[in-house]
């Protein structure tokens, strides 16, 4: 009768011990899903991207050659004027030279912003004639709007206005376009050849000229 009380107290502590575990476990599953409701249900996340602008300037039409000529010398012109006017005709005055299919430069910004455009020539009015007596040498450029507003600042040089080249970086244009509808401008030249230009150093010599332009994104 003692054995089967002992027996009896053994089985009721197992049977105990069993729903502590049980108990514990059930306790622990509870914290495990309680640990889980504190993260959150949802969340975000971010997409990153950049779009670089280019710079893109191109010399549409780059190449104007008046050909060989002389200065008229009937006494009535001193010199010789030759003017390119955009896709107009160009103008010879006191000189023979050929104005047949000279037009001025076109320059297109082909980029994706807008630019200030700069430009340099290599040679001026005495590198092309040396020094003439009378001063009636001149060597200019001038900007117009090939595309309406292309150019809606000029720089240190107005619009539509000739400036004489002085082989230092000029400021054409401030705000050069870069919409297909406003991007293209022309660029003339205006050069008077004196009658007295220095013959024994440039008489017969072919000048070239080299026109540089560059562009930084328009402030």
């Amino acid at each position: 009768m003692e054995q089967k009380n002992i027996l009896m107290i053994l089985a009721v502590a197992a049977v105990l011990v069993a729903l502590v575990n049980v108990s514990i476990t059930f306790l622990k599953v509870n914290d495990f899903r309680n640990a889980l409701t504190g993260f959150a249900s949802s969340d975000t996340g971010t997409v990153n991207i950049t779009v670089l602008g280019t710079l893109d300037l191109n010399f549409v039409r780059d190449t104007i050659d008046w050909g060989a000529g002389v200065v008229y010398t009937n006494g009535t012109e001193p010199n010789a004027t030759l003017t390119t006017r955009g896709n107009g005709q160009a103008l010879v005055v006191g000189g023979n030279w050929s104005a047949t299919n000279v037009y001025g430069f076109v320059i297109a910004n082909n980029g994706s912003v807008n630019v200030t455009l700069n430009l340099t020539s290599n040679k001026n009015a005495t590198d092309l004639f040396g020094v003439a007596p009378s001063g009636l040498s001149q060597f200019k450029w001038n900007i117009t709007n090939k595309d309406t507003g292309s150019c809606s600042g000029a720089g240190g040089s107005g619009l539509n206005t000739f400036y004489s080249i002085n082989k230092t970086t000029d400021i054409m244009c401030l705000q050069f376009g870069s919409a297909a509808s406003t991007n293209e401008i022309f660029l003339d030249f205006l050069i008077q050849v004196p009658g007295d230009y220095d013959a024994a150093a440039k008489a017969n010599v072919e000048q070239e000229v080299v026109i540089s332009a560059n562009a930084t994104v328009a402030p």
